[in-house]
């Protein structure tokens, strides 16, 4: 039987990972500084607002014909958290 999945390399992993430990403890590789301020905290963990942690999202406004606050009402949302936000205007005529 063949099988599909590649065989770990421990040696060339565990150095990958200590060489990751060690950029991380020494504050030259970090995740982004939204998610440092929310992770674990009461923003996440009681009010559910994972959107913090998220770097970039993409909105658009095609579905505003069945309803036209949804978009900006996420697009607002996101911004608030500091979200960067990218907005695609549907501009075709009804």
């Amino acid at each position: 039987m063949h099988s599909q999945y590649t065989p770990l390399r421990f040696s060339l992993s565990f150095l990958s990972l200590l060489h990751r430990y060690d950029r991380i403890f020494n504050m030259k590789f970090l995740p982004p500084g939204r998610g440092l301020w929310a992770m674990g905290s009461p923003l996440t963990e009681q009010r559910g607002l994972y959107a913090a942690l998220n770097n970039c999202a993409f909105v658009s406004t095609e579905s505003m014909r069945t309803d036209p606050v949804k978009p900006f009402v996420f697009l607002m949302d996101a911004s608030m958290l500091g979200v960067d936000m990218s907005l695609h205007l549907n501009c075709s005529s009804p």
